[in-house]
């Protein structure tokens, strides 16, 4: 059986703060907190370098937002007293916004200072990590010297001073290994 389509509102509109969708399904998982479904969201889920959406769903607290291998994306919520919404159930979503813009700040951030440190020293990003409170970048450099970290720093903030437009590119999974990272001359 395929899962349910979802509409990823996300894709198309980043700045989607507030929406309505109809609950496919909603599911106790026993420990207070309910999986829940929709046909359409907002909801950024983790992945991609950045740590997934919070907001309300209906009221209730959203708290977790994940992909599953299957492609359905599941928002998990703290269930509340009272009147809980159902499977067919049309409700009012909204999106964290500080949460949300803060993650997309630092999430465009690594892409220019990683693109600053191949320029400036034919460095590669081997890994990134987006958490709550530090955003780390490893990078395929033995032993970045002061002078390139600040070299570094300038090219990105001289990109980030520029306040180029961020264009966001979505191809097919069978394209993406050719695919250059980035168009050339479009960052810097």
């Amino acid at each position: 059986m395929s899962p349910v389509s979802c509409d990823r509102l996300y894709r198309a509109d980043p700045f989607l703060t507030r929406f309505e969708a109809r609950l496919n399904s909603i599911v106790p998982l026993g420990d207070g907190t309910l999986a829940i479904e929709m046909d359409r969201t907002a909801f950024y889920p983790t992945g991609g370098g950045q740590p997934f959406d919070t907001g309300s769903i209906a009221g209730l607290p959203v708290v977790d937002v994940r992909e599953e291998d299957d492609g359905r994306i599941v928002h998990v919520a703290r269930a509340a007293d009272g009147r809980l919404p159902r499977a067919g159930d049309v409700v009012e979503a909204a999106i964290d916004w500080a949460r949300r813009f803060d993650h997309m700040q630092q999430h465009s951030g690594q892409h220019i200072l990683s693109r600053a440190f191949v320029l400036d020293a034919d460095a590669a990003t081997r890994s990134f990590h987006l958490g709550e409170s530090v955003c780390t970048i490893d990078l395929d450099l033995a032993a970045p010297g002061e002078a390139l970290m600040r070299r570094a720093e300038a090219t990105a903030n001289s990109v980030i001073g520029a306040d180029a437009p961020v264009q966001v590119t979505l191809r097919p999974a069978g394209e993406v290994p050719s695919a250059p990272p980035v168009r050339p001359g479009a960052l810097l």
